[in-house]
């Protein structure tokens, strides 16, 4: 597990995620990395189910420098805010390249706009 102050910027990493409807219950998946304030990582949800998503997403025109097996969806809504120890800091899978980290922040910038 991880304190905030190891991870990088739009890096992905995995990441305990906790089910809503069983608090007690978490999938270990990737996450990408947005920012930290103070002892929160706030990350979106990634799913390689690029087909079936049902919330606004982005999926990454450079998935496979990132070391992901298949194509891959960033999820733009929620925005999550996690305790960092709730994040694998060793398993750094990539860092986004200049196009997707704009592709990501400018979908994030047309949900507070819409």
């Amino acid at each position: 597990m991880s304190s905030s102050s190891d991870l990088t910027q739009f890096g992905i990493y995995l990441a305990k995620i906790y089910f809503a409807d069983k608090p007690e219950v978490f999938k270990v998946r990737p996450v990408l990395v947005i920012d930290m304030v103070n002892q929160l990582v706030l990350a979106l949800k990634m799913s390689s189910r690029v087909r079936q998503v049902r919330v606004p997403s982005y999926i990454l025109a450079d998935w496979q420098h990132y070391g992901l097996n298949v194509p891959t969806a960033v999820l733009l809504s929620p925005l999550l805010a996690l305790p960092g120890h709730d994040l694998y800091s060793e398993r750094l899978l990539g860092v986004l390249n200049d196009q997707d980290i704009q592709s990501v922040l400018s979908g994030l910038a047309d949900l507070r706009v819409g």
